[in-house]
């Protein structure tokens, strides 16, 4: 089994605006490698929402936010390999890149004018997926799904399949939180 989740980053030095507008409340509880269902983290100018939440649609909240922040997000579904990330300043997306490996190994769609680093990532995909051609299939690699999960960790330094020392904390919904709405894709909450 592997990881379905989201992160959310925000220009700010303290996850309180991603607490408040996804109605989550601190736990005080720590822990080195994402387990639960919600966490925050700091990572350099970044404050990072981990959702484990695939049910969860969120886009019109970050939208909403990037009116005051500059949003990043990026989900990931690694047991069918697709992965997106994108940014969200003045209320609009400003620029996307996903991965849909149902839409071929080398799958790879963009929208907007991507980071600068997004060519170097990308061209080192394009070279380890060619190399991985010469491998059996059963050892093959999807190399393009890291192409939006690299360029997100370029950005903010927070990476899924690290292990932190104690800087994960815990958070959990508000009590008087409803269940998020189930409008969108487990596997895709941005609708792309």
């Amino acid at each position: 089994m592997g990881f379905s989740g989201s992160m959310i980053a925000i220009d700010h030095k303290d996850a309180t605006p991603l607490l408040e507008v996804f109605e989550l409340t601190r736990t005080g509880k720590w822990m080195d490698f994402f387990s639960g269902d919600f966490a925050v983290s700091q990572h350099g100018d970044y404050a990072v929402l981990w959702l484990n939440d695939p049910y969860m649609s969120f886009e019109r909240m970050l939208l909403s936010m990037s009116l005051k922040h500059r949003v990043l997000a990026l989900h990931v579904n690694d047991t069918v390999m697709w992965s997106g990330a994108v940014r969200y300043d003045g209320g609009q997306v400003t620029w996307q890149v996903f991965h849909d490996s149902q839409e071929g190994t080398e799958h790879l769609s963009t929208i907007g004018r991507l980071p600068e680093n997004f060519q170097a990532i990308k061209a080192a995909a394009v070279k380890a997926q060619t190399e991985a051609k010469e491998e059996p299939d059963e050892f093959r690699v999807d190399y393009f799904f890291d192409v939006p999960v690299d360029l997100f960790n370029s950005i903010v330094d927070a990476d899924y399949r690290v292990e932190y020392e104690q800087e994960l904390e815990a958070v959990s919904r508000k009590q008087s939180s409803a269940q998020a709405p189930k409008d969108k894709p487990w596997w895709n909450p941005f609708g792309w």
